[in-house]
């Protein structure tokens, strides 16, 4: 589409032209943005070539470093503190193509802090991104979460946990009274397999509403046990795993506190505490061998999602980012 427009679209006439996040844009996009520009009046195009992190996908920052034009560098941060401030500055000065800029922290001072593994780190408050490199790391980061009755997700998405908590909850609507439609009913009849006959459960009508005295003398409900008890098709690990995290005090009608994601996945997100994770792929470190540029602007980003605290996670194999 992109290139039938640049050989016979015509750009509209514009009195301004906004190109935002300029430094991941691709060659031909570049060449959309010069055939709209001829026809606009002003142009403003924004970008940081230190978050160029997208050459992979065909990302080309060079044409963003060498723009002519006036240029303004916004030179405050309002989310980064000093010293993970600090930190990011000395991995972005590695970069040996950029356009060299000067810009400062907020005044909170803010913590670096270095561990030797995940486990080390506390995450029993607060809200946090862990991040890694590469997506086949995120499960091994997952498994130890886990292990740590911790409430987590992967970026843009819903945790299982979740879900499974709000048919828990409608459960115990139910058991105080509080009649429910026949789409919620239904949700609970999936996770009871013995508690519930199937026969009478198929006569009810789909468009009501139905207290639990209604469901248990019509419609084959036999049970008001607790939800582990009544509930017995969500599974002892996924029970068991609910209540150490109800125990723990997470609220689990909320999205999670922390998220995993790789450093590609959350550029444009920020958390209160950051936790960076230092290995990379073996495809990865053999390109950083070669050039070390792209993967600091990797890691630079990663520093500066943080609002407050940064912890490292030392390397755990020999293929790993030098922070």
């Amino acid at each position: 589409m992109l290139e039938k427009f640049l050989d016979s679209g015509e750009a509209p006439k514009l009195r301004v032209m906004f190109v935002d996040e300029a430094q991941d844009l691709s060659l031909i996009q570049w060449r959309l943005v010069k055939k709209i520009e001829e026809k606009s009046q002003d142009s403003y195009i924004s970008g940081d070539d230190d978050q160029a992190i997208y050459k992979w996908n065909g990302a080309h920052v060079n044409t963003f470093i060498n723009l002519e034009g006036e240029r303004t560098v916004l030179d405050q941060s309002q989310r980064v503190p000093q010293k993970p401030f600090a930190l990011a500055n000395r991995l972005i000065k590695r970069v040996t193509n950029r356009v060299e800029k000067e810009w400062l922290p907020k005044e909170d001072e803010g913590s670096v802090q270095r561990c030797n593994t995940l486990h080390d780190v506390n995450f029993k408050k607060g809200k946090w991104l862990v991040l890694a490199q590469a997506n086949y790391m995120l499960p091994e980061i997952g498994n130890i979460l886990d292990e740590k009755n911790l409430y987590w997700q992967r970026r843009n998405s819903t945790p299982a946990i979740k879900n499974l908590y709000t048919i828990i909850q409608k459960w115990n609507e139910l058991r105080t009274g509080i009649p429910l439609p026949y789409s919620d009913c239904k949700k609970i009849f999936n996770k009871m397999s013995k508690n519930w006959d199937k026969k009478l459960f198929k006569s009810m009508i789909k468009d009501g509403f139905y207290d639990i005295d209604t469901l248990k003398e019509k419609y084959g409900l036999q049970t008001e046990a607790e939800w582990y008890e009544a509930l017995d098709e969500l599974g002892d690990q996924h029970i068991t795993k609910i209540k150490k995290l109800i125990d723990s005090g997470e609220d689990l009608t909320k999205n999670p506190r922390i998220k995993i994601s790789t450093i590609h996945g959350v550029k444009g997100n920020e958390r209160e505490n950051v936790v960076v994770t230092t290995d990379i792929s073996g495809a990865a470190f053999d390109e950083y061998q070669k050039n070390s540029d792209d993967m600091n602007r990797l890691f630079y980003v990663a520093c500066t999602r943080t609002e407050r605290n940064l912890y490292i996670i030392e390397p755990q194999t020999r293929k790993a980012y030098n922070l």
